[in-house]
């Protein structure tokens, strides 16, 4: 009985050591795939934030400009003519990219906490320059054409104007923290 017993566990002792080992290292290379996979949308992430700061730092040159070239011909009462900077009324053009794709491939919660929360806060705040300044370009689009709308044209481009210096400052701060976060991580 003892020799059965032993010829069992003999022959079912291997199988389990190469079924555990076989499970360990799947195991081992799935951890590396995502470590991998979690490095490169890291380094994505830190990117896009760099290429979203540098536009904001243009978009937020451009409408000090404006938003102080406009006050200044309010405060003179004179009537608006387009300016020779003028670009439009766009909002920087910022990308999201690879948070959506952080997102999708389910890396963030490989991401610390507070890194996910600042990743989160800012690309909410890309979101909410985009909604700001498309409400402001509809506003400004329905009143065209609208009595008094030229001599009103001048503050309303302040208004707009003193609202994305404000909004793109406060989301240009967010960028540069999470820049240096991603930064230590790195």
């Amino acid at each position: 009985m003892k020799k059965v017993t032993y010829d069992i566990l003999m022959g079912i002792l291997p199988v389990m050591i190469g079924v555990y080992l076989g499970i360990y290292f799947n195991n081992q290379n799935e951890n590396a795939k995502q470590q991998e996979l979690s490095d490169k949308i890291l380094e994505s992430l830190y990117q896009e934030n760099k290429n979203n700061i540098m536009k904001l730092e243009a978009s937020l040159d451009y409408f000090i400009q404006l938003r102080d070239s406009s006050d200044h011909l309010l405060r003179l009462k004179k009537p608006y003519k387009q300016f020779q900077f003028w670009k439009g009324l766009n909002p920087p053009d910022l990308s999201s990219t690879a948070f959506n794709v952080a997102q999708v491939t389910n890396t963030l919660p490989g991401f610390s906490i507070g890194l996910v929360q600042h990743l989160s806060s800012t690309y909410s705040s890309i979101e909410d320059l985009q909604s700001q300044a498309h409400t402001y370009f509809s506003s400004v689009t329905n009143q065209i054409g609208s009595p008094n709308f030229e001599d009103r044209y001048l503050a309303v481009l302040f208004n707009y104007a003193y609202d994305m210096v404000s909004s793109e400052e406060q989301l240009l701060e967010i960028a540069l923290e999470l820049d240096k976060q991603i930064k230590e991580i790195n």
